[in-house]
């Protein structure tokens, strides 16, 4: 391939000689010539050759100038220059040569086979220099390319989220009305039986609307701290329990002569499907201890019906107890026919848990104890 060469040279007759030096290898180089540095300065930025064989000496600009503006100008691609003397050059002259930006010197008059040497070494470097550029610039296109599909791969991702961040609130709040809805409902029905048993003088019967109206609460706390949390997921069970003891408190008219007490951590987790048998289970077992534990001829000082939850290993472990008269040695809780303890039991083997009572071993108390040991994950209840 004819590669192009500028001479830059004020003296006619030397650009004349080194023209047909190169012409003299022919299809080889193509030559232009410029007489001054400014109009080389031109030429190169509307034609840049593949190299320069310029002079040094010159009047108006010398071939350092000149050398020291081309590689200024970045727009201009990478070419080779060859600085041209008349005469050795001293030390510091190279040195201000190779500072300039030149790549190689050859001495005048210039032999013809040295020329073509020197050139074909830095047309060699400026290929390799060109192939180097070219693919720089083809990765910098990548990038630019990969960096575009990015941005819009991250507006994209931006669009999702938004539209599911929306989505996400939008069912935050219907699920918060669901619960809402379904705590109201219980409260009506709650309500409903407590104008039932108004209407009423059984007391069998009053006691038995009294008992479906603390079940009815105690699944609609439930849904009131899932609604009032915003975590569908788990009940704060420590909450739970301090809310149904306050309520049981209330409805069975409990003086200072007996105490509630909890000992379950603040932070305390239950997922919703163990929370609702969970607290069905806690509101019979208080509130049968309410009843029976601490008959009016019987009654202690202070009695304390107490509840706590542990954690151990892969179980949680319940366990509510009180210091009242204990079970009567003829009672089976497990063969009961009571309602409340039925309830408890098939409850427990939704929560696919165990079931333990007895009285406490405490020599100089008496006292209920019921000790629940259930998994701390279930993905589904088990049915009744």
């Amino acid at each position: 391939m004819t590669k192009n060469i500028l001479i830059v040279d004020d003296n006619q007759d030397n650009l004349m000689v080194i023209q047909l030096l190169l012409e003299s290898f022919p299809g080889t180089y193509a030559v232009a010539m410029a007489d001054s540095g400014q109009k080389a300065l031109s030429m190169i930025k509307n034609n840049p050759p593949d190299a320069m064989l310029l002079d040094i000496r010159m009047p108006d600009m010398d071939g350092f100038e000149v050398c020291r503006r081309i590689r200024r100008q970045q727009q201009i691609p990478y070419i080779p220059v060859i600085f041209l003397t008349a005469q050795a050059l001293n030390a510091e002259d190279r040195i201000e040569g190779f500072n300039s930006g030149c790549d190689d010197y050859i001495t005048k008059p210039v032999d013809r086979n040295e020329l073509a040497s020197r050139l074909n070494s830095v047309l060699r470097i400026k290929a390799l220099t060109d192939a180097l550029q070219d693919e720089r610039n083809l990765l910098e296109n990548k990038v630019i390319e990969r960096t575009i599909k990015l941005q819009e791969e991250i507006e994209q991702r931006r669009k999702a989220e938004k539209l599911l961040e929306q989505s996400l609130k939008e069912k935050i709040v219907l699920l918060q009305e669901i619960h809402h809805r379904v705590k109201n409902n219980l409260n009506v029905i709650s309500s409903i039986l407590e104008l039932q048993s108004m209407e009423i003088t059984d007391t069998t019967s009053i006691t038995a609307l009294a008992n479906c109206r603390d079940r009815v609460f105690s699944m609609a706390s439930i849904h009131e701290l899932l609604y009032e949390t915003h975590n569908f997921a788990e009940v704060n069970f420590s909450t739970y329990t301090h809310n149904l003891m306050n309520q049981l408190s209330t409805a069975y008219k409990i003086d200072d002569s007996i105490k509630l007490e909890q000992d379950i951590a603040p932070d305390m987790q239950i997922n919703l499907n163990q929370a609702i048998p969970l607290g069905l289970i806690l509101n019979e077992l208080i509130s049968n201890a309410l009843k029976y534990a601490f008959p009016n001829k019987q009654t202690k000082a202070t009695g304390v019906i107490s509840v706590q939850l542990q954690e151990e290993d892969t179980h949680n472990i319940l366990c509510v107890k009180d210091n009242g008269i204990g079970l009567p040695g003829k009672v089976k809780p497990e063969q009961t026919t009571s309602l409340g303890l039925n309830l408890v039991n098939i409850l427990t083997k939704q929560l696919n848990g165990s079931i333990t009572f007895f009285n406490s071993k405490n020599s100089n108390e008496n006292g209920m104890q019921t000790v629940i040991r259930f998994p701390k994950t279930l993905e589904e209840v088990n049915p009744v």
